[in-house]
C-alpha cells in the first residue's frame, strides 16, 4: 500500500453546484432571508452551473492530477527512478496480393487482428514477380496487455485493392500495461529507501560538502564554497630525480619515480630546494617551483608530497561563502563528517585553498569627458572585485554554480586588461603589470600556486594611474 497521500479534491461539477446552493441558503438564512432556487431555470443555478462546469471543475480536475504527476517528476528527474511507460504488442503476418505486378504495403497501414487495432511498422516492398509478403511486422495501436493473445482473423481497415488476405503468424504478444501511479509511488519508496547519501566521485563530494551541518554551540562555520580534485592524495609521497640550478625556479632533467604524479601544490624537498617549496607546473621533463633553488645539483633525489593520479583518493577544498578561509575547528569537523559517508577503501581529505596575494599596477588613458581620478578608482574597484576570494573562479566565469568555483590557477593578463577597459570612461590601457610581489614588472599570465588556488588583493596591491 502506498505511503503517499492523495489530495481529496472534489471534481464533480454537479456536487459543486449543490454545495454552493447549500452555502448560499445558509448564508441568506443567517441574515434572516428565506431563499431557495425557484426552479431549474433560476438565474443563480444557471450562473453556478456555468462557473462549476467551465471554471471550477476543470481546475479541480487538473489539481487532482498534480500529486501523482509531481511525484513522478520528482522520481524520474531528481532520483533517476524510471517510470514504466508500457509496451506495445507485436505480431508477424503474411500478406497475399492479387497478382505479381509488384506493390508496396505502406507503413502505417491499419488492420484489425480480431477486434484489436494494429498497423504496419515499415514500408514493405513486394517486388515484381511475387504475390506474397511474408513476416510483415504489425504493431499494436496502443500500449498494454489487452492487445496480447489474439490469433486473428486479420482484416484491412485502410483500403488497399491489391491485397486479398492477411494471415497472422502465431499470437500477438509483448504488450505491457503502463505502471499505475500507485505502483510507481510504491516502487519509488522502495528505491529511495535503498539510496544512502553517499558521495562517490569528486563532483559528488564537491556538492555534498556544501550541506555540512555545523554543530550548535560551537565555532563551526558553514561551508559556502567547495571544489574537489579527483585522484589528489595530499598525504601520498614518493621520490624522483632532478637537477637544480642556483637562483632558478625550474627543476630540469626530471625523471623516474613519481615525477608524473607531481602537480600544482605538491610539496617538493631536496638538496638546494627551500623549505615549503611547491610545484607550480609540471611540464614533464621540467618542473616549475614556487621558489628559486639555492644551489646547483645534478641528478639529486627529490621528495614529493601530495601526489596526483592516486586511486580512490579525493581532496575537497572548502571555504566560506565569500571565499575566505574557514577556521580549523570547521575543517576538522567537516573532515570527520565526510569520513562517515565515504566508501570503503576511499581516501578523503579536507583542505583549505591556497591564497595568493596578487599585485597589479596599471595606467589608463581616459576619454576627454571622463573624470580621470574617478575612472581610475572605478578600474581599481573592478580589479579588486575580480582578484578576490569571492570573485576568483566565479566572476565572469561561465558555468560556475552556486557554492562552487572553477579551479583556475592562472591570472590572465588579457583578462585584467579587459576588465579595466570595460570600465566606463576608460579609452584604453596603456600599461599593466602583475605579479605576486610589490612593483610587479611582468606583462604575462601569472601562475598561482596550490592545488586549489584562490587570489586576494587590497587597495594597496592594486595601484592605478592615468595619463
Amino acid at each position: 500500500m502506498t505511503v503517499f497521500i492523495d489530495a481529496d479534491i472534489n471534481t464533480d461539477a454537479s456536487a459543486m453546484v449543490d454545495a454552493s446552493v447549500d452555502n448560499l441558503t445558509a448564508a441568506f438564512a443567517a441574515n434572516g432571508i428565506d431563499w431557495t432556487p425557484s426552479s431549474d431555470g433560476d438565474m443563480t443555478l444557471i450562473l453556478l452551473s456555468i462557473i462549476a462546469n467551465n471554471l471550477a471543475a476543470p481546475g479541480a480536475d487538473t489539481a487532482a492530477q498534480m500529486p501523482a504527476a509531481a511525484f513522478r517528476k520528482l522520481g524520474t528527474d531528481l532520483f533517476g527512478v524510471p517510470y514504466i511507460q508500457g509496451t506495445t504488442a507485436t505480431v508477424l503476418s503474411n500478406w497475399t496480393l492479387v497478382d505479381t505486378a509488384g506493390y508496396t504495403i505502406p507503413a502505417g497501414t491499419f488492420v484489425t487482428v480480431g477486434e484489436l487495432g494494429f498497423y504496419v511498422q515499415t514500408d514493405t516492398v513486394v517486388p515484381n514477380g511475387q504475390s506474397t509478403a511474408s513476416n510483415v511486422l504489425l504493431i499494436a495501436a496502443d500500449v498494454g496487455s489487452a492487445y496480447n493473445g489474439s490469433t486473428g482473423p486479420a482484416s484491412l481497415v485502410d483500403a488497399l485493392d491489391f491485397v486479398t488476405s492477411i494471415a497472422i503468424v502465431g499470437t500477438t504478444s509483448g504488450g505491457q500495461d503502463p505502471e499505475t501511479d500507485d505502483d510507481y509511488q510504491n516502487r519509488l519508496v522502495g528505491q529511495l529507501s535503498l539510496q544512502a547519501p553517499r558521495p562517490i566521485t569528486a563532483s559528488d563530494y564537491q556538492t555534498f560538502v556544501l550541506s555540512f551541518p555545523p554543530t550548535a554551540g560551537t565555532d563551526q562555520e558553514e561551508v559556502g564554497r567547495a571544489t574537489a580534485i579527483d585522484g589528489y592524495d595530499v598525504a601520498a609521497t614518493g621520490t624522483f630525480t632532478a637537477t637544480t640550478t642556483s637562483s632558478s625556479n625550474t627543476l630540469t632533467a626530471v625523471s623516474g619515480g613519481v615525477s608524473a604524479n607531481v602537480g600544482p601544490g605538491t610539496v617538493l624537498s631536496g638538496t638546494g630546494i627551500p623549505l615549503n617549496t611547491t610545484c607550480v607546473a609540471n611540464n614533464g621533463a621540467s618542473i616549475v617551483m614556487s621558489a628559486n633553488a639555492t644551489s646547483s645539483n645534478s641528478g639529486e633525489t627529490t621528495t614529493a608530497t601530495g601526489l596526483y593520479n592516486q586511486s580512490r583518493a579525493v581532496t575537497v577544498f572548502v571555504a566560506a561563502a565569500d571565499g575566505t578561509a574557514l577556521n580549523s575547528d570547521t575543517l576538522t569537523a567537516v573532515d570527520a563528517w565526510l569520513q562517515t559517508f565515504r566508501e570503503v577503501n576511499f581516501l578523503i581529505y579536507v583542505e583549505q585553498p591556497t591564497y595568493t596575494t596578487v599585485y597589479v599596477t596599471f595606467q589608463i588613458v581616459c576619454y576627454p569627458n571622463a573624470d580621470p581620478a574617478g575612472t581610475v578608482a572605478a578600474a581599481q574597484a573592478a580589479l579588486l572585485s575580480y582578484l578576490s576570494p569571492s570573485g576568483w573562479g566565479a566572476s565572469g566565469t561561465a558555468g560556475t554554480t552556486a557554492g562552487q568555483w572553477v579551479n583556475d590557477s592562472t591570472v590572465r593578463y588579457l583578462k585584467l586588461v579587459g576588465i579595466v577597459e570595460n570600465v566606463p570612461g576608460v579609452n584604453y590601457v596603456s600599461s599593466l603589470t602583475l605579479g605576486t610581489s610589490p612593483s610587479p614588472v611582468s606583462s604575462a599570465d601569472l601562475s598561482i600556486p596550490g592545488p586549489a588556488a584562490l587570489v586576494e588583493s587590497t587597495s594597496s596591491t592594486i595601484l592605478g594611474s592615468h595619463t
